[in-house]
Protein backbone atom coordinates (compact mmCIF):
# COMPACT_ATOMS: atom_id res chain seq x y z
CA UNK A 1 0.00 0.00 0.00
CA UNK A 2 1.42 3.72 -1.15
CA UNK A 3 1.70 5.38 2.10
CA UNK A 4 3.45 8.27 0.38
CA UNK A 5 4.64 10.45 -2.45
CA UNK A 6 7.21 12.99 -2.86
CA UNK A 7 8.80 15.52 -5.46
CA UNK A 8 11.69 17.57 -5.35
CA UNK A 9 13.41 20.04 -8.42
CA UNK A 10 16.71 21.17 -7.12
CA UNK A 11 18.69 23.77 -9.26
CA UNK A 12 22.03 22.30 -9.72
CA UNK A 13 23.75 25.59 -9.45
CA UNK A 14 23.19 25.46 -5.45
CA UNK A 15 25.98 23.01 -5.22
CA UNK A 16 28.18 24.44 -8.12
CA UNK A 17 28.01 28.33 -6.95
CA UNK A 18 29.69 27.64 -4.05
CA UNK A 19 26.35 28.50 -1.75
CA UNK A 20 27.33 24.96 -0.21
CA UNK A 21 30.99 24.33 -0.07
CA UNK A 22 32.46 20.88 0.44
CA UNK A 23 33.76 20.22 4.14
CA UNK A 24 31.07 22.81 5.59
CA UNK A 25 28.59 21.69 8.49
CA UNK A 26 25.77 21.53 5.77
CA UNK A 27 27.99 18.80 3.67
CA UNK A 28 28.89 17.04 6.38
CA UNK A 29 25.52 16.53 8.35
CA UNK A 30 23.47 15.85 4.57
CA UNK A 31 25.74 13.16 3.48
CA UNK A 32 26.54 9.68 4.81
CA UNK A 33 30.23 8.69 4.90
CA UNK A 34 28.71 5.94 1.92
CA UNK A 35 27.82 8.85 -0.18
CA UNK A 36 30.70 11.06 0.24
CA UNK A 37 32.72 7.41 -0.67
CA UNK A 38 30.85 7.32 -3.50
CA UNK A 39 30.85 10.96 -4.99
CA UNK A 40 34.87 10.74 -4.84
CA UNK A 41 34.64 8.10 -7.31
CA UNK A 42 32.53 11.00 -9.82
CA UNK A 43 33.87 12.89 -12.64
CA UNK A 44 31.14 15.39 -11.73
CA UNK A 45 31.14 15.39 -7.78
CA UNK A 46 28.92 18.64 -7.80
CA UNK A 47 26.40 16.55 -9.93
CA UNK A 48 26.41 13.69 -7.45
CA UNK A 49 25.62 15.55 -4.59
CA UNK A 50 23.26 17.99 -6.47
CA UNK A 51 20.88 14.59 -7.41
CA UNK A 52 21.03 12.91 -3.91
CA UNK A 53 20.34 16.28 -1.94
CA UNK A 54 17.03 16.22 -4.31
CA UNK A 55 16.22 12.71 -3.81
CA UNK A 56 16.67 13.11 -0.32
CA UNK A 57 14.42 15.77 -0.15
CA UNK A 58 11.59 14.09 -2.21
CA UNK A 59 12.03 10.86 0.18
CA UNK A 60 11.46 12.98 2.84
CA UNK A 61 8.42 14.10 1.42
CA UNK A 62 6.71 10.84 0.67
CA UNK A 63 7.62 10.02 4.18
CA UNK A 64 6.38 12.82 5.66
CA UNK A 65 3.59 10.70 7.78
CA UNK A 66 5.88 9.71 9.87
CA UNK A 67 5.88 12.99 11.16
CA UNK A 68 9.87 13.34 11.61
CA UNK A 69 12.07 16.46 11.29
CA UNK A 70 14.36 16.42 7.89
CA UNK A 71 17.57 14.90 8.47
CA UNK A 72 19.44 14.65 4.86
CA UNK A 73 22.00 12.35 6.56
CA UNK A 74 19.80 9.86 7.75
CA UNK A 75 18.47 9.25 3.96
CA UNK A 76 21.16 7.72 2.34
CA UNK A 77 20.62 7.30 -1.71
CA UNK A 78 22.62 4.69 -3.32
CA UNK A 79 22.95 3.75 -6.72
CA UNK A 80 23.26 0.11 -7.35
CA UNK A 81 25.48 -1.67 -10.32
CA UNK A 82 22.54 -1.42 -12.88
CA UNK A 83 22.25 2.66 -12.54
CA UNK A 84 18.96 1.81 -10.15
CA UNK A 85 18.60 4.74 -7.13
CA UNK A 86 18.03 3.14 -3.69
CA UNK A 87 16.43 5.07 -0.60
CA UNK A 88 17.50 3.52 3.17
CA UNK A 89 16.96 5.06 6.22
CA UNK A 90 19.13 5.55 9.77
CA UNK A 91 19.15 6.54 12.94
CA UNK A 92 15.66 8.48 13.85
CA UNK A 93 14.45 8.53 10.87
CA UNK A 94 14.33 4.84 10.15
CA UNK A 95 12.82 4.20 13.63
CA UNK A 96 10.05 6.82 12.99
CA UNK A 97 9.18 5.12 9.73
CA UNK A 98 9.13 1.56 11.13
CA UNK A 99 6.64 2.64 13.65
CA UNK A 100 4.02 3.84 11.26
CA UNK A 101 4.61 1.50 8.39
CA UNK A 102 6.55 -1.56 9.94
CA UNK A 103 8.33 -3.32 6.87
CA UNK A 104 8.36 -0.50 4.08
CA UNK A 105 9.98 -0.17 0.43
CA UNK A 106 11.26 3.53 -0.58
CA UNK A 107 11.16 3.55 -4.68
CA UNK A 108 12.79 6.73 -5.99
CA UNK A 109 13.48 7.81 -9.04
CA UNK A 110 16.38 10.58 -10.08
CA UNK A 111 16.65 12.95 -13.45
CA UNK A 112 18.64 15.85 -14.11
CA UNK A 113 19.88 18.47 -17.08
CA UNK A 114 22.63 21.10 -16.76
CA UNK A 115 20.50 23.43 -14.98
CA UNK A 116 18.31 21.09 -12.46
CA UNK A 117 17.75 18.05 -11.16
CA UNK A 118 14.27 15.92 -9.72
CA UNK A 119 13.58 13.67 -8.11
CA UNK A 120 10.47 11.47 -7.42
CA UNK A 121 9.67 8.95 -4.48
CA UNK A 122 6.98 6.71 -3.57
CA UNK A 123 6.98 4.71 0.16
CA UNK A 124 4.82 1.91 0.18
CA UNK A 125 3.82 -0.29 3.43
CA UNK A 126 4.27 -3.61 3.06
CA UNK A 127 1.07 -6.24 4.42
Amino acid sequence: MIIGVGTDIFLMSRISDGSIQEGDAFWKRAYTAKEHQEAEKRIDKQVYYATRFCAKEAVYKAISVANIEFHPGEIEIFTDEMGKPHAFLHGRTKEAMERIAGKYTIHVSISYDTAYASSFAIAEKHK
